[in-house]
C-alpha cells in the first residue's frame, strides 16, 4: 500500500511519520543512517499495518474537513412559500448579528424592528456554495418578508412631501409611487453616506438627486439582499448589526463618488475654455457649462460646410453642436442664425429661413483669434434688421 502524503508535506515528513509508526528495531539489526534505510530493512509485515493505519488516518482526516467546510456553507432554502433555512449558518457576514426574537429586519437600513411585516418581496432564484468554494445559481420561490424601522419610515414620509411641493418633478416621472419609490431608494443612500436628510430643495436638484442616487441607494438597501436573488451569505435569521452596515465597501465606494459626482452638479456653472482655441463655426472662446460636463465637441467638417479652401478639424460649441446636428451642410447657416435670433421671434415671421451663402465663413477659415461672443466678427445687428424688413 502506498504512504499517503498530506498536503504541503515533503518526503523526509512522510518517512518520519512512518519510522515513528515502526516497532524498535531487534538488537542484531545493522543500525541504519537514515530513516529511509531503516523503513527497507523492516520486516514487510511489520509496516504494512503502520501503512494502513496511516491511510485511514490521512482519510478521516480529508472527511473531517470536508465535513467542517460544508457546515459553513448551507444553502438556504424555501418553505411553505416563505424563505426558512440560511447560509453562513455557523458564522455572520460582517456587520451582521443574530436577529433578535419576535422582532423582524428592517428592509431598508436592516436594523431589528417590532413593526411587524410591512413589504413582501419575492424570490426567484438563490446562490448556493458548495464545499468546493465554486457558487452557481439555483431556482428558488417564495418570498422575504420585512419590516420597517421608525428613522426608515419618516424617511420615507418625507419623500413622499417632497415629491407633492414639485409637481415639476412629478411630471416628468410620471407616476407618484414610482417617484416616491426613486426619491426614497436617493434619501437611503444619503443615509448610508451619514448625510443629513434634506427638508428642502429645488426641482433641478431633486431631479440630480433622483437621478445619480436613487440606483445606488436600492441596491444598498437590506431587502436586495434576498430579492429576487438571494446572497450567497444572507440569513432571514440575522439583521444588521447596525444600521446600514451591511453594505459592502464596494457598493459603499460607488456611493461615495456618486455623491461627489451629485455635489459637482449642485456648483454653479463656470467657463470652461475651448481645448483648440475657440469654436470652429462661431469662434466663441469659452462657454458657460456645469463642472462636470463636457460642453466641446471634436468634430471634422468639410470645407463645403466651413466654406474655406480645406477641411477643417476642431472642437465645437453646444449651439455649433446643435445646429449640426440638424441642419446638417448648413450647419453654418442654422449657428449664425441662433446668434442672429436667439428667442426665434424674427424667424417666426419668415416662411422659411434666410441662406447667409455670399460673404459669410466659419471662424476657423478666417485667421483671427477667438473671442467672447459668438460670430464677432460680423454684423448682428444689421442682420436682426434685415430679419425684420425681410430684406436679406
Amino acid at each position: 500500500m502506498p504512504l499517503p502524503m498530506y498536503r504541503g508535506e515533503s518526503e523526509s515528513h512522510m518517512n518520519a511519520r512512518a519510522l515513528a509508526a515502526l516497532p524498535d528495531p531487534e538488537p542484531d539489526m545493522p543500525p541504519a543512517d537514515d530513516g529511509a534505510n531503516r523503513i527497507r530493512n523492516a520486516d514487510p509485515a511489520a509496516i504494512m499495518p503502520a501503512l494502513r493505519a496511516l491511510g485511514q488516518r490521512a482519510e478521516r482526516e480529508r472527511e473531517q474537513a470536508a465535513r467542517e467546510q460544508t457546515a459553513h456553507r448551507v444553502p438556504a432554502v424555501v418553505r411553505s412559500g416563505r424563505l426558512a433555512s440560511t447560509t453562513f449558518a455557523m458564522m455572520h457576514p460582517i456587520g451582521c448579528a443574530d436577529l433578535p426574537a419576535e422582532h423582524i429586519a428592517c428592509g431598508y437600513c436592516g436594523t431589528p424592528t417590532t413593526s411587524g411585516v410591512t413589504s413582501k418581496h419575492n424570490v426567484t432564484g438563490r446562490i448556493v456554495t458548495y464545499a468546493d468554494g465554486m457558487t452557481r445559481e439555483e431556482p428558488a420561490g417564495g418570498t422575504a418578508d420585512f419590516g420597517t424601522c421608525d428613522a426608515c419610515r419618516e424617511r420615507h414620509d418625507l419623500a413622499g412631501a417632497l415629491i407633492d411641493a414639485h409637481p415639476a418633478a412629478l411630471r416628468a416621472i410620471g407616476s407618484r409611487s414610482i417617484a416616491v419609490h426613486r426619491l426614497a431608494g436617493a434619501l437611503d443612500a444619503l443615509a448610508v453616506l451619514g448625510v443629513e436628510t434634506p427638508r428642502e430643495m429645488t426641482t433641478e436638484a431633486l431631479g440630480d438627486l433622483i437621478r445619480i442616487l436613487a440606483p445606488l441607494g436600492i441596491g444598498a438597501r437590506w431587502s436586495a439582499r434576498f430579492s429576487p436573488i438571494i446572497a450567497a451569505d444572507a440569513d432571514m435569521k440575522q439583521a444588521a448589526a447596525k444600521p446600514w452596515q451591511h453594505v459592502r465597501l464596494v457598493p459603499l465606494r460607488d456611493l461615495r463618488k456618486a455623491y461627489g459626482q451629485y455635489l459637482a452638479h449642485r456648483q454653479p456653472p463656470r467657463m470652461i475654455p475651448c481645448p483648440t482655441g475657440g469654436c470652429m463655426l462661431c469662434g466663441v472662446a469659452a462657454v458657460f457649462a456645469r463642472r462636470v460636463d463636457e460642453p466641446w465637441t471634436a468634430a471634422s467638417l468639410k470645407a463645403s460646410v466651413v466654406r474655406g479652401r480645406s477641411d477643417a478639424s476642431g472642437h465645437l460649441c453646444p449651439t455649433c453642436s446643435e445646429a449640426r446636428r440638424e441642419a446638417g451642410h448648413y450647419a453654418l447657416d442654422a449657428a449664425y442664425l441662433e446668434a442672429v435670433d436667439p428667442t426665434h421671434a424674427l424667424r417666426r415671421k419668415q416662411p422659411e429661413p434666410p441662406r447667409f451663402d455670399d460673404g459669410l465663413t466659419a471662424w476657423v477659415t478666417t485667421g483671427r483669434a477667438p473671442s467672447a461672443e459668438p460670430f464677432a466678427w460680423t454684423d448682428l445687428d444689421r442682420m436682426r434688421k434685415l430679419m425684420v424688413t425681410s430684406g436679406w
